[in-house]
């Protein structure tokens, strides 16, 4: 919750500390679920359309994950304000390394439940494609947030992939 938040809401201290034990463990809680939510967000985007190839689900995945930073933007802020927090904090470095593995085991079952439908194998684990895609998400997100107007979008993004794929199958 932003600064002044809890006091506008007319929240007390004592009710915060009651049910999170702090003001960091609210913090903390809300950067958690705010990845569960963009998470889900992915997936249902992912299947919405149904059976597609491969390009169109890796593009639904990828709009969700990049072409929402306008959107979302004052979640993404504080999601990437955690980070230095996170290097001195082992409780908020512990909730963002659960919220990562999570995303990479929703991310894995999601490439899995893909490659089934689709019909073809994968080379390499689903885990390691969902941690490549989540890190060049997240790259990008900090590319916009600082100069919004040259962050390539999702169709470029899909673009590139699949120029390097070219380069180095």
């Amino acid at each position: 919750m932003p600064p002044g938040a809890a006091r506008r809401r007319r929240i007390s201290s004592n009710r915060i500390s009651y049910h999170f034990g702090s003001k960091e463990a609210l913090l903390h809680e809300a950067i958690a679920g705010f990845f569960d939510q963009w998470i889900a967000r992915v997936e249902r985007s992912m299947f919405s359309a149904g059976p597609s190839s491969p390009r169109e689900m890796l593009e639904r995945a990828m709009t969700e994950l990049v072409d929402v930073f306008g959107e979302l933007r004052p979640q993404l802020v504080l999601y990437v304000e955690s980070y230095p927090a996170a290097l001195r904090e082992a409780a908020l470095r512990e909730r963002l390394a659960d919220s990562y593995a999570r995303c990479r085991e929703v991310g894995a079952d999601m490439v899995r439940r893909a490659v089934a439908q689709l019909g073809v194998e994968l080379p390499m684990a689903p885990e390691v494609i969902v941690s490549v895609l989540v890190a060049i998400s997240d790259g990008l997100l900090l590319q916009w947030l600082l100069d919004p107007a040259a962050t390539p979008d999702a169709h470029q993004v899909v673009d590139a992939l699949a120029a390097l794929s070219v380069l180095f199958a």
